[in-house]
């Protein structure tokens, strides 16, 4: 059920009886949880649609029209702008539905909505953007979602950069808790050729110091925290090996990797984590075909 104050933010966004509200954004919002499950997605797909509609308020739509048309179709443009933001994220949960966003979005519409909202095609069309390569210049509603996706991200961000963590929570479940946020909103890629986690044969592979350098930009709060005075690379390694799930070398913890032909090599120092349900839980991960392990160091 939908949070108070988020009923609460949204009534008070949209010019509309409490009638229709309820039958027309309740009634999405019941969809959408169903859908959703996880209270952490539904809140911020919420939120997204709350940020864009205190955007979409200085906006005169459709683009261009006059005075009359405007109003005649404000309710319509409203509702648009509030079901792409509360749904920019139902790719996360794509395999029980159709694989595109637009559809998944119609197909979570109630049936008398879908009624209604289907009489302004103009509008329908301008949904359907991609919700991961949302750009700004697409169309009026993506500016509006775009807008309030950046602005999102940048508190998500703060929120991250201000979080205390749990007191029995150590410096390798901070790191794995954000490698898997960050993978499964996509801010991070697997095997990326400017990445720092890679899958290998012997588990998961992070170069180092990247892996260190990234944390530390990302979580600044988290890294005091753990570090304490020793904010340097060796307490990061030493914090981590801790953990028994990272592989020990033959002098250390440090493994060294390459790519490429023997001759022109290109090589990567890092730490082997070898329990892959840490990271990817259940799902199941190639390795990188071109990464190689070279020697064990330090």
């Amino acid at each position: 059920m939908i949070q108070r104050h988020h009923r609460l933010a949204l009534w008070q966004l949209v010019s509309i009886t409490k009638e229709d509200f309820e039958k027309i954004y309740i009634g999405t919002v019941d969809q959408f949880e169903l859908f959703m499950q996880e209270q952490h997605l539904i809140d911020a797909g919420i939120e997204c649609a709350i940020r864009a509609l205190k955007i979409r308020r200085a906006y005169m739509l459709p683009v261009g029209a006059d005075t009359e048309t405007c109003y005649r179709q404000n309710t319509a443009w409203t509702y648009a702008v509030f079901v792409s933001a509360l749904t920019l994220n139902c790719w996360q949960k794509a395999e029980k539905l159709s694989s595109d966003n637009y559809a998944l979005m119609m197909e979570l519409l109630p049936s008398s909505v879908q009624t209604w909202f289907g009489r302004f095609p103009n509008i329908r069309k301008m949904l359907q953007f991609d919700p991961v390569t949302i750009k700004a210049n697409e169309n009026v509603l993506a500016e509006i979602i775009y807008r309030a996706k950046q602005i999102q991200a940048k508190n998500v961000e703060l929120e991250k950069q201000n979080a205390v963590p749990d007191e029995n929570s150590t410096l390798s479940d901070a790191l794995f808790n954000w490698i898997n946020e960050s993978l499964h909103t996509k801010t991070m890629t697997l095997n990326h050729p400017k990445g720092f986690i890679y899958r290998v044969q012997a588990g998961i592979f992070l170069i180092i110091p990247d892996c260190y350098e990234q944390f530390a930009k990302h979580n600044p709060r988290l890294l005091e925290y753990y570090l304490k005075d020793k904010q340097n690379l060796d307490e990061f390694i030493a914090q981590l090996t801790a953990n028994e799930h990272f592989t020990k070398a033959d002098k250390g913890y440090l493994h060294r990797y390459f790519w490429g032909e023997w001759k022109d090599r290109l090589l990567s120092d890092g730490l082997v984590l070898s329990t892959l349900s840490l990271i990817f839980g259940s799902k199941a991960v190639a390795p990188h075909p071109q990464l190689n392990v070279e020697l064990k160091i330090r």
